[in-house]
């Protein structure tokens, strides 16, 4: 009776965690139409100058006025964060460095794509450990211009490869998960965009069959929720 209660209350605060990632998705969103409005009601007048500058040779990315609205196109990124573990994962492992890889695709000056690549190991008593990979492809929306800076939000659902060493037990599981990115760019030249961010991911709870211990007899169960404060290199092209 006791497993059954926990399995339930397991499951709404899943769905509990999902309806809020949602809200926020949709209040970013929200955020990022006036943002759009305003750059629709400036193609017309812009459109000339955009003109001029395709017959002088010059690339979206370069830009006379240094605008990160000229900023479309692509953008490969590195990153380095450091993970604050929330939780069973918090009480258990200590907070580490984490390093990212990013692909970005902008094909308008709101609305892109940005894919998520990370990787970040935690190490707990003993022999105890977290790893933790991840794979997103998410939204992205840049919802606020001020001269050569862009505030910018991303999310979406992703995949992460979780491995997890607690005592005698060791479960390797491919969780489900969702993610919410906050963050600024920079723009340093025509192809320089750097700039620090904030991102929360929750890992829904995924578990191990193939483990059988004292403290997981029927599986070993994986997943929680970290914070990650990182800072962003980029090249646009």
């Amino acid at each position: 009776m006791n497993t059954a209660q926990e399995i339930q209350q397991g499951q709404k605060a899943e769905v509990s965690r999902l309806f809020s990632f949602i809200t926020t998705l949709c209040l970013l969103i929200s955020l990022g139409l006036p943002s759009l409005a305003q750059a629709q009601r400036r193609t017309p007048s812009a459109a000339p100058a955009a003109a001029a500058e395709e017959d002088s040779g010059s690339d979206d990315n370069g830009g006379g006025d240094g605008s990160r609205l000229n900023l479309k196109g692509h953008q490969l990124a590195v990153s380095v964060g450091h993970n604050v573990l929330f939780g069973d994962w918090g009480e258990r492992y200590n907070d580490n460095v984490s390093f990212g890889f990013h692909y970005i695709y902008e094909p308008t000056p709101i609305f892109g794509f940005q894919f998520n690549f990370g990787y970040a190991h935690h190490s707990g008593l003993g022999e105890d450990r977290l790893v933790l990979f991840q794979i997103e492809p998410d939204l992205r929306i840049n919802f606020f211009f001020y001269d050569n800076i862009t505030m910018y939000g991303a999310g979406g659902f992703g995949f992460y490869p979780v491995g997890e060493r607690l005592g005698i037990s060791d479960g390797n599981v491919l969780a489900f998960g969702m993610n919410l990115i906050l963050g600024l760019d920079l723009k340093l030249g025509d192809h320089l965009v750097f700039g620090p961010g904030v991102a929360f991911r929750s890992i829904f709870s995924k578990s191990d069959k193939d483990v059988h211990t004292p403290s997981f007899p029927s599986g070993m169960s994986m997943g929680g929720e970290f914070m990650r404060l990182f800072v962003q290199m980029g090249y646009a092209f």
